[in-house]
């Protein structure tokens, strides 16, 4: 199977989230003083009731090159994310991030600067991917653990460069990608199997997906 055709199977709610952001992309670009209206304000949404906008912040990327980098990252977190979670507990997890993430910088922002960006949301997939991969020995080709490390070092010099304020919106997304994932442990969802044949990632020696296929093996 092709790398193309295995995107559009495994991650339809990621790949959804990713074309609404192009839409939004284009309408900002497109429309002027759309921005306005899809940017986090905490004076829009305090003042004038712009409550839309703790959701579309995260719809309309900051840049191209921001929309890409993000895009590239969800991308692959989510295709592992979304199969654990399911797709409705993935969908509750995207709004709750961006939701949360909102509302702390409503609270917290000391000065009425607009928010953009999928940045806080991408983390919070990022933490439960993270937990995900550790918890079940997933194996990664060299070239993706080196994207997975530029990307976590990035997250973690973005939050640590920031304001407090902001600091602490990282550390919203953080901890509730790990509240989740843990409850995802617990009980949402018994742990899978490492990835599928036609992923990046590759059955762990040792692991119960390992042994069976082993012993699937002697078998025939």
């Amino acid at each position: 199977m092709s790398p193309i055709r295995s995107l559009w199977i495994l991650e339809p709610i990621t790949l959804a989230f990713c074309t609404l952001s192009v839409a939004v992309l284009v309408l900002a670009y497109s429309v002027p003083g759309s921005t306005e209206f899809l940017a986090l304000s905490p004076t829009l949404t305090l003042e004038k009731g712009y409550v839309w906008q703790l959701l579309t912040y995260a719809l309309l990327p900051y840049s191209i090159l921001s929309f890409l980098i993000l895009s590239g990252l969800i991308l692959w977190f989510g295709r592992y994310v979304e199969r654990w979670l399911g797709a409705a507990r993935y969908i509750a997890l995207l709004m709750a991030a961006a939701l949360a993430c909102a509302l702390t910088y409503v609270v917290l922002a000391p000065v009425s600067v607009p928010l953009v960006g999928a940045l806080f949301v991408t983390s919070a997939v990022g933490v439960v991917f993270l937990v995900w991969s550790i918890a079940n020995r997933a194996v990664f080709r060299w070239p993706l653990k080196l994207f997975w490390l530029v990307a976590a070092a990035w997250m973690l010099y973005t939050a640590i460069a920031s304001p407090l304020y902001l600091s602490i919106v990282h550390l919203v997304a953080w901890a509730l990608g790990g509240v989740t994932a843990a409850l995802a442990i617990q009980g949402w969802r018994a742990m899978p199997s490492n990835p599928t044949p036609h992923s990046d990632a590759r059955e762990a020696p040792g692991s119960a997906g390992d042994i069976a296929a082993r012993a699937g093996g002697r078998e025939r």
